[in-house]
């Protein structure tokens, strides 16, 4: 039997994001009553929430949103359950940590991390993160797709300066999906796992519907 859980963060007016970002702003611009029917704008920036990122977000000349294969959004996953990781600073995955799962990983598949970092959605300074180590491996694995709870694979870059997990990741051409939530409701380490693109032109990152399907692979 096939179990679905949704892994997406509800977007909202004013949610948490980091602070050099701006607030979401979703705003009732027709109503029923009035015009006869609803419609809203949405203000918002691409990394916010349960998102995608692109290459091009941190690689010169690196691949868009629009430009990726939809194959590399959706495929045979694995859960790497680190869930205490968001309870200390410098709460770091490292090579050595992902011993265990190195023969587990197959390639192509999706990597979904649960560092537990969800469970404190308004940190932005603190919560589970990649070593560079532990990137180039992924890479090596020859991975799909890395999707993370984490609001980023970085911890604490100073403006300006580039990030390195990131540069590892997307210089593979491997996209990153970051904000996922509700990871401990993964029973299974093995799932299907769906995370599509809104399909924005020139687009650096954006919003994705992530869910895991239990009891599925291909």
């Amino acid at each position: 039997m096939l179990r679905i859980i949704d892994l997406s963060i509800l977007i909202q007016t004013n949610m948490p994001n980091f602070s050099v970002l701006p607030k979401v702003k979703i705003n009732k611009i027709r109503s029923i009553e009035k015009e006869g029917d609803e419609v809203r704008t949405i203000f918002m920036p691409s990394h916010v929430g349960t998102h995608i990122d692109a290459p091009s977000h941190q690689v010169a000349g690196g691949a868009r949103i629009d430009e990726l294969p939809i194959e590399k959004f959706l495929g045979n996953a694995i859960i790497l359950n680190y869930p205490n990781k968001n309870n200390c600073d410098n709460t770091l995955i490292s090579l050595k940590e992902l011993e265990r799962y190195k023969n587990k990983i197959n390639e192509n598949d999706i990597i979904v991390i649960n560092t537990g970092s969800y469970k404190n959605p308004g940190s932005f300074d603190k919560f589970g993160y990649i070593s560079q180590e532990a990137a180039k491996f992924f890479v090596d694995k020859k991975i799909s797709l890395l999707a993370v709870d984490s609001p980023s694979v970085d911890l604490n870059v100073p403006e300006g300066k580039k990030m390195p997990v990131h540069q590892i990741i997307l210089g593979a051409g491997i996209p990153i999906i970051e904000g996922l939530t509700n990871l401990d409701k993964i029973k299974e380490e093995r799932f299907f796992f769906i995370g599509l693109p809104i399909n924005i032109k020139d687009s650096d990152a954006v919003p994705c519907r992530a869910i895991a399907i239990e009891g599925l692979t291909i």
